[in-house]
């Protein structure tokens, strides 16, 4: 069964993330929609300005940053993926995510991330190209052309290109109850080694550990269970062709005993880093 793939496009502002997306969308029989159009009609149906003045605001950073602003209080209010979400009921690509925390909660619901090169961050712009899978280089005279061309070259191999879910333990705690943060930070570069292990391999790895820690203050007492609820989704959106492995110690990790039975559901190809990093990659060479 097809199953429509959900693209996300991120990048400074002006770099031309919605050119991106509309080129996508068109080649994929779907909408195209941005995060900024959401917030623009939640703003003007607060009954705050008409969609004019939001036009007019958008040309100042003052204004810019006055929307922002109204954003984060409704993403501070529920769900940080808020306005991606909405965008999601309109169509499979998506540009306009801005901030670490709204693409650590959105992520998990898109199967590509791309970041378009070019633009100037402002105030509003705080992600990089490493947030992305892949990256769509800038174009000078004739872009428009030269960039249809471009991502319609690549775009079926990004979407062919199997996910590597590395999965394992995440917090860990000191007798007191704090969080030991130098445990934490060894187990971060310890999933960032195996992410990049795999990505070599020409997987698209999805880190867990790292992708969701923005999410850990956000949502407070609540953040294990509801990144927990993340991971389920991204294993969901699984293909049988996929990769999954399992990090040092994923036996000690509640969470990962949760996962696990979600993630065989969707693929067999399991590999375990206690056995080493070259009986991985042997594993690896067996379905590549």
């Amino acid at each position: 069964m097809y199953v429509e793939p959900r693209i996300l496009i991120i990048g400074n502002s002006e770099s031309g993330k919605s050119t991106v997306g509309r080129i996508v969308a068109e080649h994929l029989g779907t909408q195209q929609t941005s995060t900024s159009q959401m917030i623009v009609a939640e703003y003007t149906q607060a009954g705050h300005v008409t969609e004019d003045d939001v036009r007019q605001m958008k040309r100042s950073e003052a204004g810019r940053m006055e929307l922002f602003r109204f954003a984060n209080a409704i993403r501070d209010a529920g769900d940080p993926a808020h306005f991606a979400m909405r965008c999601l009921e309109h169509g499979s690509v998506v540009d306009g995510v801005r901030t670490p925390v709204e693409f650590a909660a959105a992520r998990v619901h898109f199967d590509l991330c791309l970041w378009k090169e070019g633009g100037t961050p402002n105030g509003t712009d705080h992600l990089a190209k490493d947030n992305a899978d892949f990256v769509i280089p800038h174009f000078d005279d004739g872009w428009e052309t030269a960039l249809r061309e471009w991502l319609l070259a690549h775009l079926p191999g990004w979407l062919a290109t199997p996910n590597g879910y590395v999965a394992g333990p995440y917090r860990a705690w000191q007798p007191n109850g704090e969080y030991d943060t130098d445990v934490m930070a060894s187990r971060a570069t310890d999933a960032a080694a195996w992410a990049k292990l795999l990505r070599g391999w020409g997987l698209r790895a999805f880190d867990p550990v790292n992708l969701f820690r923005p999410l850990d203050t956000w949502w407070g007492d609540k953040s294990a269970r509801k990144i927990l609820a993340l991971c389920r989704i991204q294993a969901a959106r699984f293909r049988p062709r996929d990769f999954v492995l399992l990090r040092y110690g994923w036996h000690d990790s509640a969470g990962v005993e949760e996962e696990l039975p979600v993630l065989r559901e969707e693929t067999e190809r399991i590999a375990y880093a206690e056995a080493g990093a070259d009986n991985v990659q042997d594993y690896l060479a067996a379905f590549t």
